[in-house]
């Protein structure tokens, strides 16, 4: 199963302040309003909660989908409404081709 790359590894604020705790919603890039699963290990066996919540030190954990899944991401602060994101990203993309933490892809 493959890592979903193209997201921010800590949350920062405008003025460069971390967002402890910070949300990341994730949706399904086809229908925004539709949550999509993510998964704490490359097996997707266990699904992180929705949002995925950063740590004290604004850091969010490793999420992985499967190879080629597409994701619109929402950050918001604790607590924030994902209608009206700090931040979003469309075209969030999960890549890698097996089960391992290894990559499988070209790049041109």
């Amino acid at each position: 199963m493959a890592l979903i790359l193209g997201l921010p590894d800590q949350a920062f604020d405008d003025n460069g302040v971390v967002m402890p705790a910070a949300e990341l919603y994730m949706f399904d890039d086809a229908s925004p309003a539709t949550p999509k699963t993510t998964y704490t290990t490359a097996a997707l066996s266990v699904a992180h909660a929705h949002p995925v919540v950063a740590d004290a030190s604004g850091f969010f954990p490793q999420m992985f989908a499967a190879n080629g899944a597409a994701f619109y991401a929402v950050l918001t602060a604790t607590g924030g409404d994902p209608d009206q994101p700090f931040r979003d990203w469309e075209d969030i993309q999960a890549l890698g081709a097996d089960d391992t933490t290894s990559f499988d892809q070209t790049f041109a």
